[in-house]
């Protein structure tokens, strides 16, 4: 009996030790490392503004290296899934990828006409392109980054802050294209405890880059190049002139299309501008001097707003 008791406790104990080492296996096993921001600014604003591109850039495959960089401060807390006893033998890692379209190489697609390729800074390396994952940066404890309020992080030199974005020409285009608020890429962050550096674009990013900015082009275009463009008014009488700066009675209004043609061969054209000058009437200078004193044209947009010829657009 004493035998048989003591085989059962024995078994017993053997039982509860390792049901102890799987609960702790399991404890340990369930941290993700996965990081998420907390509170402050998770998102960084990549507005290169207006640039021009010259004509000879304005073709296909062409790239502008770092064609636009930053280097911003912001303020952010993060906070991991980590084991907070064991905080001091972490590792940091991180990912990103791009909601864009990729083209390969490292190309996202921004329209028709652009792409771009995204390098960040994370901490200890070198800029990394877009995308990329299981990046690691070394030990660097951070004493409540597992804790659920986070830890700040910020300032020019915390990871993912600067970093640049080079540019590449789908198509050329003429006039502007202007590309509205998009999101460009997204830092996610994770803290291994072991140290490790397993990092994956899966959860919630820590940072998202919102790209925006104009580009012209100086490609140039030529209005009905070679040739007149000949207006006809039709016939008025004299005492059909009443009030100045109004038609006289009778008068048509002459519809005008006017070609242009631009160099880069593209039929879809984004925007262009065109300005009037030409000989101002000195009793209405919103009218063309005309070679009868007194009688001027106005040139009017389709909206009727009347176009000046000191340069009007």
């Amino acid at each position: 009996m004493q035998i048989i008791f003591g085989e059962k406790c024995v078994s017993l104990l053997r039982l509860f030790f390792a049901a102890v080492l799987m609960l702790w296996c399991a404890q340990t096993a369930a941290y993700s490392g996965q990081c998420h921001t907390t509170q402050g600014n998770p998102y960084i604003g990549v507005n290169f503004g207006v640039k021009t591109l010259e004509e000879e850039a304005n073709t296909a495959g062409v790239v502008k290296d770092k064609f636009y960089q930053w280097n911003e401060s912001n303020d952010y807390y993060v906070s991991c899934d980590c084991d907070k006893d064991n905080v001091r033998s972490g590792r940091w890692a991180f990912a990103a990828d791009s909601p864009l379209v990729y083209l390969g190489d490292n190309w996202y697609k921004i329209n028709d006409y652009l792409a771009a390729k995204v390098l960040l800074q994370v901490k200890g390396r070198s800029p990394t392109a877009v995308p990329f994952e299981n990046v690691g940066t070394g030990g660097d404890t951070r004493w409540h980054i597992c804790d659920p309020g986070g830890q700040r992080l910020g300032g020019q030199g915390a990871s993912g802050n600067s970093g640049s974005f080079s540019l590449k020409i789908l198509q050329p285009f003429v006039g502007s294209v202007v590309i509205p608020p998009m999101a460009l890429a997204r830092l996610y962050e994770c803290y291994n405890i072991p140290a490790g550096d397993s990092c994956t674009t899966t959860g919630t990013p820590v940072l998202v880059y919102y790209l925006s900015g104009t580009i012209n082009s100086l490609g140039s275009c030529s209005v009905n190049a070679g040739e007149t463009i000949e207006v006809d008014l039709g016939d008025v009488f004299a005492a059909n002139f009443r009030v100045v700066g109004h038609k006289p009675l009778g008068a048509r209004t002459a519809e005008l299309a006017i070609p242009v043609r631009c160099n880069t061969g593209n039929a879809g054209l984004v925007n262009v501008n065109l300005s009037l000058t030409a000989t101002t009437d000195p009793s209405y200078p919103q009218a063309i001097k005309t070679s009868r004193p007194g009688v001027g044209v106005v040139v009017t947009d389709s909206q009727n707003n009347i176009i000046s010829p000191a340069g009007g657009t």
